[in-house]
């Protein structure tokens, strides 16, 4: 953490005298010098950011150093079609697993149906099949749940950033047994940069869910820092890092999940 503070103001100061300095030279324009150091104040906005988000873990090791917080690998593979004006289909699996072992904790198979506006407004809906790998208590092995799901969304681009923004309602029930289904509201939102002649453009986005059966005013929080990679007809591969943090329980459990995602479009 101090390396990287380090490293941010050295940046910060570096920078003011590179300013300096150009501006000294002829024919280069304040705004010419302005557009040059656009990804790199971008960058290192994101960097700190991310130390931010390393310090935050690292805080919380301090705190119980017997402890380590639980990491996950999330891998999946979707196909996109899009159809009539503004509206698409896409069929989505996924398989997740907790590391300590390599053990599958659940896959799910999804469809989801979107249609977007050219005002920026999307909405959509998808159904999801649930595979839960149970392994805790007295009765364990695979449980089989169903979600359904409804998004509102907007987004919009401000120069060469994206913002955008996801209200999400969710309930979710077991084939079977008498247990009452479990809802939830979140909201996203989501924060990403177009860098000139660059492939691997950063994003990052949170979000807050509140479950309707709990107290909490935030049940679970969620903070992703990740990239796409555009492979043109080959489709694109989406990675990210994950920190969630689940307030339900007595004390607040923590993990990391590691995901790389897949998508092809028809």
């Amino acid at each position: 953490w101090k390396s990287g503070r380090s490293i941010f103001w050295t940046i910060r100061l570096r920078s003011g005298s590179f300013i300096t300095a150009m501006s000294n030279i002829p024919h280069i324009s304040m705004r010419m010098i302005d557009r040059m150091l656009r990804p790199f104040r971008v960058l290192r906005f994101f960097g700190l950011l991310l130390c931010c988000m390393l310090y935050a873990s690292e805080l919380r090791g301090q705190e119980d150093e017997a402890s380590t917080t639980p990491q996950e690998l999330w891998t999946g593979a979707a196909v996109k079609y899009e159809f009539l004006p503004r509206f698409s289909a896409q069929l989505h699996h996924e398989q997740r697993f907790r590391t300590d072992g390599f053990v599958l904790d659940k896959n799910f198979t999804e469809l989801e149906l979107k249609h977007k506006w050219k005002s920026g407004f999307s909405l959509a809906g998808g159904l999801r099949y649930i595979r839960n790998n149970d392994t805790e208590g007295k009765v364990t092995g695979i449980e089989e749940r169903y979600r359904w799901q409804a998004d509102l969304g907007y987004k919009f681009d401000i120069e060469r950033f994206s913002i955008g923004t996801r209200i999400r309602f969710q309930s979710r029930r077991e084939f079977e047994g008498n247990d009452p289904s479990v809802s939830a509201l979140r909201w996203k939102l989501a924060l990403g940069y177009n860098i000139r002649k660059w492939k691997l453009d950063p994003k990052l986005s949170t979000e807050l869910f509140k479950r309707t059966d709990k107290e909490e005013s935030i049940t679970k929080m969620r903070l992703t820092l990740g990239t796409d990679y555009s492979m043109g007809e080959w489709g694109s591969v989406h990675l990210f890092y994950r920190m969630e943090e689940d307030f339900t329980a007595n004390e607040p459990l923590n993990k990391g999940i590691w995901a790389l995602r897949y998508r092809y479009a028809l």
